[in-house]
């Protein structure tokens, strides 16, 4: 990595010579000196890192050239800094004619004194320098290096490999294990535990995906549990993560007693399936005390437990150990085959002959073979694919049944920019998932993403990304909803290759454990439960070449206070404390001149000036901002490197302050001094007090904002001129009393669009807002695809030609009536009504897209209206907590043709089905649930010949209906609270295409119908909390049992 560094201080000396730098502090001759010197060492660079991989010696003299690299950077940057601070008080120009003038400003006391310090700093340096290169000569480097590729800007050839590779060699394996769950342990009391153990990088946790997302498995298990394991086998935060893994949410950060008594209400008599993966526990009681937690579910729980360690496969496992083995030759050839030669339809057969042998070399591991066939995508000269074979890498001494000389020869091979970036993430622990922007951000401070005038260095830091991802460097966990990168993992062995890489230079410790640091630790990461204030480790403060601080918080309460003094770290670069609640600038960080900083919530404006913000920032509690000028110095207008700013008046001190508030004009002032630059990407206003906003909110500023929140901005009654900004995709506008309309200044001209890319927008609490525009919208919102309105008992809709998903809640018959208005509706919701009776007229009319329609807690509503029909395109009908529903109707079926889906959830009044619910030929699943007063199918149910599912909850009869024995296609039966059905009908047996019937908590059957033997597709039957009906079905003793002993999955439960 040390030829990227000195490619990138070459760079940064050449800039600063241009500009004349050297010549104000007297130090001109020293600097090009310096980069003569610097250019010297780095053409032996490339050489000296293939090299170093085997050789000690040349791995230290690496060691040492970059430790002094490092002060260099810290010399120029300190140039530079001070260079900035003359020219910003006009007393230094780099244009030649004026180096007299700023070399008799720079005369100044001050001055004189830098002039001194940084003269001498930069000789001792150069000798420093001069000494360590004179060594390189007992290396025998050669200038140039090994050959490489050019820089990975470069475009690369399409259709070079699929984007979605199917899993090669593992069917097999998957079949074994499924059985084994679905078939073999169903009967079992206890935990069942199926170990899977192999080396890393074999696929264990890709075998375990595929199982856990089998269909067999689905049906067979009630819960479906992931959890990721790692090296921290704590049985408190794994009994978190099962709580929220199973239940989809979060879970608090209780103490153990709560949390185990949580899990086993959430596990108790269910058949669950968890999934522990990559599991490093050698402590056989910390397993015990974890599965004992465990032994609550149902016959037929199991644990799939995936490691690289025998000993732990063995003392965790219940059942053998599937040991997995390496794919075969053919497998890996495939695999390979997908990766280096994309969809090429000609292969070469002299590189055919050369790929087969590198992969004989990968022994069988799937990721060594993925890792290497990215790489060799690149390279079509027959020479590059021999040197691969022939590397000495390969031989190179490593620990038993290690990969990581696959995975060192594609590290090799990428180039310098890469290398250094990736190497750098062993700052991440293991299993951590790394945010795409804050890695980029992390990479820009650390100068490792070069400044050009044609690119933009986020740009560049993506395509870094993407190549890391492409080349199985890191893992893309690709998009969230909104578009937004969910970001990467790495996978262990990875992960280790980066540690290995870096050794003592990036170190990650415990917040307990941080008082024995390396002196030549360069980046460092702490990691732990913040519950208290942090104090910065006093072991750091020794460490002189400290670059980067990163501190990740584990803990459910992110709320906590850090302290420091960083007038002792004068070498520091990157600070991250996102999760702080009180900054509160310590001592010493105006010292910090060349800090880049990550903090997500700041106290106080003041020395933020000293700072090089990066990533987001959180100013909290404004309203304490007695002088604006303190806002202004903050001069957030040249945080070019900030992408996200949140400006928050709320006192989250939650101390009685109102009376201590700032007037209207004093938080305007404040709020046009905080100006950010016009990097921006995302942008939150909390709480303003103001009564209008700055002016900057109007012009080029915000052009590439991509996502604002204003929130309780309670005395704005007008909203700045948002239309106006080209790349808002994202707007929320939430709890502001005297908004009347959205936009109150746009005036087309013929050529522009109001809000030109936006695409999403949320409306709550606004009371007063009565429209989107004064004016037409016709010329707003071309992009607008969802739109989601609460609580605005006053708003119109106008047409909104590109709206395709709506959500209102709360909103009165105005809001309602103007929906069909949106005639591009895909999905719609409406919900939290208690004065409707009936939908207002119109309501549905116009929406011939329409394919989802949901109505929740209408609380009043009687009837949908015969406009129903006009729904021609729509596929799903859920009409839910409508306690005063009676009936759909009858004239709106028959236009519904594309109708797959009907929910009918908790209708109290609901009497009947329509008979014209045959016109519903494409129904494919009908759901029932707690409609009470339901009497009986109508006839037209048994002409839906698409009808697979019927779920029947919560019904009061004490008989199925009749008609239901000529649904012909009926796949799927549940029947489930029905607490008056005492028998099962004789004609279940012909339901000739049932595969699935689940019976639970209807305690008066007692018994089955003989016609159920007949039922040959039938696969599978749950019954549960039918007491005296699962006694008679017992395996082998029950009564019943010889009418379903061909099923092939029975499961029993009483409970």
């Amino acid at each position: 990595m040390a030829d990227a560094l000195f490619e990138f201080l070459l760079g940064k000396l050449d800039s600063l010579i241009q500009k004349e730098v050297g010549l104000i502090w007297g130090v001109d001759r020293e600097m090009k000196r310096l980069q003569s010197l610097l250019s010297t060492i780095q053409a032996v660079l490339e050489d000296a890192e293939e090299k170093q991989i085997k050789e000690k010696a040349l791995r230290d003299w690496l060691r040492k050239l970059k430790a002094a690299a490092y002060k260099v950077d810290d010399i120029l940057d300190g140039c530079a800094t001070e260079a900035a601070l003359l020219e910003s008080k006009g007393q230094y120009s780099s244009l030649t004619n004026e180096v007299l003038t700023s070399f008799f400003s720079s005369l100044r006391p001050h001055n004189i004194l830098f002039r001194h310090k940084i003269g001498s700093r930069m000789r001792d340096i150069r000798e420093r320098l001069d000494e360590t290169a004179e060594e390189r000569s007992k290396f025998h480097l050669i200038e140039g290096g090994a050959e490489r590729r050019s820089d990975v800007i470069t475009n690369r050839q399409t259709g070079s490999v699929l984007t979605q590779s199917r899993v090669y060699g593992r069917d097999e394996d998957k079949a074994r294990t499924v059985e084994c769950l679905v078939e073999k342990v169903s009967g079992f009391d206890g935990v069942s535990v199926y170990p899977i153990v192999g080396l890393g990088g074999l696929g264990k946790t890709t075998l375990a995906q595929t199982v856990i997302n089998d269909e067999r498995i689905g049906s067979h298990f009630e819960l479906r549990i992931w959890v990721c394991v790692s090296e921290d086998f704590s049985v408190r935060r794994i009994i978190k993560a099962i709580i929220e893994s199973a239940t989809r949410a979060a879970c608090e950060d209780l103490q153990l007693d709560p949390l185990q008594k949580r899990l086993q209400e959430i596990l108790n008599r269910k058949r669950y399936l968890l999934v522990l993966d990559n599991v490093w526990n050698e402590d056989r009681d910390n397993w015990e005390s974890l599965k004992s937690v465990l032994a609550c579910g149902s016959k037929g729980a199991s644990v799939i437990v995936t490691t690289r360690i025998t000993t732990v496969a063995s003392f965790m496992g219940t059942m053998p150990l599937h040991q997995l083995s390496g794919l075969t030759e053919d497998d890996c050839w495939s695999l390979f085959k997908e990766r280096a030669f994309g969809h090429e339809t000609e292969e070469r057969p002299n590189l055919v002959e050369l790929g087969k042998k590198i992969v004989k070399k990968c022994g069988g591991v799937p990721l060594a073979v993925k890792c290497l066939g990215s790489m060799m995508n690149y390279r079509r000269d027959e020479s590059q694919w021999l040197s691969v074979v022939k590397s000495e890498l390969w031989t190179l001494p490593q620990p038993e049944n290690s990969i990581l000389p696959a995975l060192r020869l594609s590290y090799s091979n990428l180039p310098s920019k890469l290398r250094q970036c990736f190497a750098f993430c062993a700052i991440f622990p293991k299993d951590f998932v790394i945010e795409k922007e804050f890695l980029i951000q992390l990479w820009m401070a650390s100068g490792f993403i070069p400044f050009t005038e044609s690119l933009d260095p986020e740009d560049i830091g993506n395509e870094f990304c993407n190549e890391l991802c492409w080349r199985s460097f890191l893992e893309d966990l690709g998009e969230d909803d909104y578009g937004f990168s969910k970001g990467f993992k790495m996978h262990d062995l990875v992960h280790d290759l980066a540690q290995s890489i870096m050794e003592d230079e990036c170190l990650i410790q415990n917040i307990e454990s941080s008082a024995n640091v390396p002196k030549r630790t360069f980046h460092y990461a702490s990691i732990g439960n913040l519950l208290e204030p942090y104090i910065f480790p006093n072991a750091l403060y020794q460490v002189e070449t400290l670059r980067t601080f990163i501190l990740h918080n584990l803990s459910w309460s992110n709320d906590f206070a850090f302290s420091c003094d960083f007038s002792r770290l004068s070498s520091l670069r990157v600070l991250d404390a996102r999760e702080c609640l009180d900054f509160g600038f310590p001592s010493g960080l105006s010292e910090t001149k060349n800090l880049s900083s990550s903090i997500s919530r700041l106290t106080h404006l003041r020395e933020v000036v000293s700072l090089n913000l990066g990533g987001m920032l959180h100013i909290r509690n404004l309203r304490s901002v007695e002088n604006p000028q303190d806002a202004k110095e903050a001069n957030l207008v040249e945080k070019r490197n900030l992408r996200k700013l949140y400006l928050s008046w709320t006192n989250y001190n939650n101390e009685d302050d109102d009376n201590n508030l700032p007037s209207h004009e004093e938080a305007e002032k404040v709020l046009e001094a905080l100006k950010p630059h016009a990097n921006l990407v995302e942008f939150v206003i909390s709480g303003y007090i103001g009564a209008k906003f700055p002016f900057w909110m109007g012009d080029n500023i915000l052009n590439n904002v991509v996502s604002i929140k204003l929130e309780d901005c309670h005395n704005c009654s007008q909203l700045p001129p948002l239309a106006l900004l080209p790349s808002l995709r994202y707007l929320v506008l939430s709890r502001m009393s005297q908004v009347v309309y959205i936009d109150d200044h746009f005036q087309s001209d013929g050529t522009r669009r109001g809000f030109p890319s936006l695409q999403s927008l949320t409306i709550e609490n606004l009371p007063s807002l009565q429209g989107f525009s004064r004016e037409d919208c016709r010329e707003l919102f071309p992009c607008l695809t969802s739109l989601q309105i609460q609580r605005c008992p006053k708003l119109t809709l106008p047409h909104l030609p590109s709206v395709e998903l709506l959500n209102v809640s709360d909103c009165n018959e105005v809001v309602l009536g103007s929906i069909s208005n949106l005639k591009s509706l895909i999905w719609l919701s409406v919900s939290d009504n208690s004065e409707l009776s009936y939908l207002p007229h119109g309501m549905l009319l116009n929406l011939t897209s329409l394919k989802e329609l949901h109505i929740s807690s209408f609380w009043k509503l009687k009837c949908l209206p015969t406009e129903l029909v006009s729904l021609t395109a729509l596929e799903t009908l859920e009409i839910w907590e409508c306690h005063e529903f009676e009936s759909l109707p009858e004239q709106g079926m028959e236009g519904l043709k594309c109708l797959k889906y009907l929910f009918l959830g908790e209708c109290f009044k609901l009497t009947s089905l329509p008979g014209e619910i045959q016109h519903l030929s494409c129904l494919e699943t009908l759901t029932l649930t707690w409609c009470s007063e339901l009497e009986a199918l109508p006839d037209g149910i048994k002409y839906l010949t698409s009808l697979h599912m019927l779920e029947l909850r919560g019904i009061e009869w004490a008989v199925l209906p009749e008609v239901l024995r000529y649904v012909p296609a009926l796949q799927f039966l549940w029947i489930m609270q029905c607490p008056n059905l005492a028998s099962l009908p004789h004609w279940l047996g012909d339901l000739t295409s049932l595969q699935a019937l689940s019976i639970q908590n209807c305690p008066e059957l007692t018994s089955l119908p003989a016609s159920i033997q007949g039922l040959k597709n039938l696969q599978k039957l749950d019954i549960v909390g039918c007491p005296e009906l699962v006694k008679r079905c017992e395996k082998e003793t029950g009564e019943d049992w010889y009418k379903i002993s061909h099923i092939p999955d029975v499961y029993l439960s009483t409970h």
